[in-house]
């Protein structure tokens, strides 16, 4: 076992590729603190969890609540990191400035900073849940009796996008922070 390394982008033939760090490196040690001990690969996005203490901290002294949405997940995913180029993804290396790059959010690892600081965490849920509880259903129901049957068709579709599970329903999930449990959000009884 030599330790853990860090996955960096290399050149070859002008392609770009990725290769791991040949010894630890200062971001290879300083992070991999923040991992289970019994696993073998792992991400860390060090902004976010410095945002989220800074949130957090904030909580702490004013008081408030914050909503944090995003792609995510509550346990260890193993390289979510990915391309996406006109709604659809793609290798992250095969053009390089030309796709957003994007990568799921560990909320277990942003829970973990939120306790660190005192504060207390609601959730995550899914983005279906998040919005049925926020009555998502009661206020299509308004919209659809005023519409137009191209206005209902585009509610409709976008109802579907935004709570379906093979959309987007389940794969976003939302969080919140509370100064302490005395306040739960609505969504997140």
């Amino acid at each position: 076992n030599t330790g853990w390394r860090e996955v960096m982008i290399d050149i070859d033939n002008s392609y770009l590729k990725f290769v791991l760090s040949r010894s630890p490196t200062p971001a290879s040690i300083a992070y991999t603190k923040l991992l289970p001990e019994n696993i073998t690969e792992g991400e860390v996005c060090p902004e976010a969890l410095v945002l989220v203490e800074e949130i957090a901290q904030r909580l702490k002294h004013y008081g408030g609540t914050a909503l944090l949405a995003d792609y995510g997940h509550k346990d260890i995913k193993y390289f979510t990191l990915r391309g996406f180029k006109d709604h659809k993804e793609c290798h992250i290396l095969s053009e390089p400035g030309k796709m957003d790059i994007t990568a799921d959010v560990n909320f277990k690892m942003i829970e973990d900073v939120v306790h660190s600081q005192g504060c207390s965490s609601h959730g995550p849920i899914t983005q279906n849940e998040f919005l049925h509880k926020m009555g998502i259903r009661q206020r299509i129901e308004v919209l659809l009796k005023s519409a137009s049957p191209g206005q209902a068709k585009g509610l409709i579709a976008s109802y579907e996008l935004l709570t379906s599970p093979e959309e987007m329903g389940e794969r976003f999930k939302f969080l919140a922070i509370t100064k302490s449990n005395n306040h739960i959000p609505t969504p997140f009884y």
